[in-house]
C-alpha cells in the first residue's frame, strides 16, 4: 500500500498563513447549544478553544426537523 505524502499539508497547517477556523456543527441539540453559550459567554473558555480564529456555526438543515427544532434554533 503507497502512503500519501504528508509534508507539504504539515507544512501548510503550520504555516503562520494558514487561515484559521474553528467551527461548531449546530445540531441544535443540548450539547453543541450548551457549547455555543459557552463561547458567547465565558471568555475563558473562547481563548482556550477559539483564541483569536474566526468562529464558524453551522446548521444543516435536514428538511426533517420538529418545528421545537427551528424555533430553538430561532432563539438561539
Amino acid at each position: 500500500m503507497s502512503r500519501i505524502p504528508t509534508a507539504l499539508f504539515e507544512e501548510e497547517i503550520n504555516s503562520s498563513a494558514a487561515a484559521k477556523l474553528t467551527v461548531l456543527s449546530m445540531g441544535l441539540g443540548q450539547e453543541s447549544t450548551a457549547l455555543l453559550l459557552k463561547y458567547i459567554y465565558d471568555p475563558q473558555f473562547k481563548q482556550k478553544y477559539v483564541g483569536d480564529n474566526d468562529f464558524l456555526v453551522i446548521f444543516s438543515d435536514t428538511g426533517n426537523e420538529f418545528p421545537q427544532t427551528y424555533a430553538h434554533g430561532i432563539k438561539v
